[in-house]
């Protein structure tokens, strides 16, 4: 093996080569480019980078894939035009401190941020599903104003844990099964919708004659309040009528 000291910018070139070939680099100053053509069929490692062991620890092979064994610290841009394959359970780590890390231990991909916070900036398009553990909170908001989460038997949100923040939906909404107001449990078996309160009343849509009549294609049994007459309406398949006292 023979050492090179580089002092300034210095470009090597091997052609044909055929057995093994090292080169060690030592003193670097300046930048340097190492240019690698090959001729012919070629199989085995083109490039390998080796610790003082020899133990080598970044290799790009033939199609241009780069293969990481042991620890490598980037300060500047890497452009890689092939793959980069981490083995099993080795570690890209972000930041000076190691703060975020990305690892495969053979059968799922591990992230550990590490107290940082997972900020997307842009759009993420998953083919498969993301699984959240029971009892992890899903936020939204600067403030984290609002969450979603699990608890291992009912899906729980709440739009705003600090104010007043309410849930809007915004388009039509399908509820496959029931849905019960004003209680945490499923309520009355029998009933699609259930209003529960002791305190509180149903207060049903509320629109003058005008707007009542305004309303396409009624269906039999469509009711609410008309403003105009301060009468309870229903509308029985073919005219609306009045609900009034006996």
């Amino acid at each position: 093996m023979v050492d090179v000291v580089v002092r300034a910018d210095l470009q090597f070139q091997f052609s044909g080569i055929n057995n093994a070939a090292f080169l060690n680099v030592v003193g670097i100053s300046d930048v340097i480019q190492l240019s690698v053509t090959t001729f012919g069929s070629q199989t085995a490692n083109i490039v390998s980078f080796a610790d003082g062991g020899g133990s080598p620890f970044y290799i790009i092979d033939a199609n241009g894939d780069t293969t990481y064994t042991g620890d490598t610290t980037v300060n500047g841009d890497t452009i890689v035009n092939g793959n980069y394959i981490f083995e099993d359970n080795h570690t890209l780590s972000l930041g000076t401190g190691a703060d975020v890390a990305f690892s495969f231990d053979g059968t799922k991909m591990i992230l550990a941020l590490g107290g940082a916070d997972f900020n997307i900036q842009g759009n993420v398009i998953l083919d498969e599903l993301i699984q959240l553990k029971d009892n992890k909170l899903i936020y939204f908001g600067a403030g984290f104003d609002s969450y979603l989460y699990y608890n291992g038997v009912n899906m729980l949100m709440k739009p705003n844990q600090v104010g007043s923040g309410i849930l809007i939906v915004l388009g039509a909404s399908a509820i496959e099964t029931k849905l019960t107001v004003g209680q945490s449990s499923s309520g009355n078996a029998s009933a699609v919708l259930e209003a529960v309160s002791t305190t509180k009343g149903f207060l049903p849509p509320r629109w003058t004659t005008t707007q009542r009549d305004n309303i396409a294609s009624p269906v039999a049994g469509l009711e609410g309040y008309n403003t105009t007459t301060n009468k309870k309406n229903f509308y029985n398949g073919s005219a609306w009528e009045e609900i009034t006292s006996a």
